[in-house]
């Protein structure tokens, strides 16, 4: 939107401390991942790169992925055949 600032400041790839933003700021896209503790982090997309730079290899799903509990009556009401 034209006139209005971003999330990435582009001098200093972070956040600010306050959530404030600064007009030098612009448009941009953030990284969120967890890290080796179990915590959520972000970063400032990188603006060139290869695809897998942006995707995290989880070692243990069990840790970070929680099933829902009304997954199952969801496939029952969606029943596949790729899924029997």
């Amino acid at each position: 939107i034209r006139g209005e600032t971003g999330s990435i400041d582009l001098s200093v790839p972070d956040e600010s401390e306050d959530g404030s933003v600064d007009m030098s700021r612009v448009p941009g896209a953030w990284i969120k991942y967890v890290d080796a503790s179990g915590a959520l982090q972000s970063k400032p997309c990188p603006t060139s790169g290869k695809v897998q730079d942006l995707l995290q290899m989880v070692v243990d799903p069990s840790k970070h992925i929680l099933l829902d509990e009304r997954v199952e009556l969801c496939r029952k009401q969606n029943p596949s055949p790729l899924l029997e």
